[in-house]
């Protein structure tokens, strides 16, 4: 399961080769390490996909031709250069933008959250909840999980923490069992 891998992204697995009783070898991967788009033709997949609000197929083309492959740097660092590209509002670079980081985030509670079948619209909600340091803050204290509009399970979020090397004796988990 790859949670959230867009289309123009690349990926970097690790794992090894298995022989499944009815396919044949195949490869399962353990970990994924998402890389980021480097050529404009890359950035152009990417941004078209839709996987940024605001940013549709016109858009991206309109991007991607007057910044090439420095196109999410810029949406990244320095967004009202955006602002440049007509049809673009300096509110709307802003937007975009905010919504290019807020996708790196998410994909970032998916990913550490992905090995515990937690949905991607879960971790949406908790990215909602818990704000930009949602993965910090989860590897503080993964018992946040248990707060309310996160809800996660205890059990689930006492394996979570367990991996994650928190005590069982801490005050956090003996805060969230009560």
């Amino acid at each position: 399961i790859i949670p959230f891998l867009g289309e123009g992204e690349s990926a970097v697995f690790s794992g090894r080769y298995i022989i499944h009783p009815t396919y044949g070898i195949q490869f399962s991967a353990d970990s994924y390490t998402r890389t980021a788009p480097e050529n404009a033709a890359q950035i152009l997949r990417y941004l078209s996909s839709g996987l940024i609000k605001g940013v549709g197929p016109s858009t991206a083309s309109k991007i991607v031709e007057k910044f090439g492959s420095d196109s999410l740097d810029i949406i990244q660092n320095e967004p009202t250069r955006l602002a440049t590209i007509r049809g673009i509002s300096e509110e709307k670079a802003r937007a975009i933008s905010e919504e290019y980081a807020k996708t790196a985030m998410v994909q970032d509670i998916m990913l550490m959250l992905s090995p515990y079948e937690v949905s991607p619209d879960r971790c949406m909600s908790i990215f909602s909840r818990l704000g930009k340091n949602a993965t910090a803050r989860i590897k503080e204290n993964p018992y946040l999980l248990c707060m309310p509009d996160i809800e996660l399970p205890f059990e689930k979020v006492e394996r979570i923490a367990y991996d994650m090397g928190i005590s069982p004796d801490s005050e956090t988990r003996l805060a969230a069992g009560i």
